[in-house]
């Protein structure tokens, strides 16, 4: 390799090291959203026996089915 190819190497690792770094920040804001929905999710699924007593409150299959698809979008 002469000189002018490896400038161009390493221009090119540069830029792709930039697009590297952008997908891991989507990645780390999606991983951060799906924490915050199955946290959520967990804590409308979570019954409180002052509130409901054991057993009786039961989620819809609507309502299960909503909260199961917010945590794949």
């Amino acid at each position: 390799m002469n000189k002018k190819d490896k400038i161009q190497f390493y221009k090119q690792q540069i830029e792709i090291c930039k697009d590297m770094r952008a997908i891991a920040e989507q990645n780390i804001a999606v991983a951060n959203r799906l924490e915050l929905e199955a946290k959520s999710a967990l804590k409308l699924l979570e019954a409180n026996p002052e509130r409901a007593p054991r057993g009786k409150h039961q989620l819809s299959d609507e309502m299960k089915f909503n909260l199961r698809a917010s945590l794949t979008k």
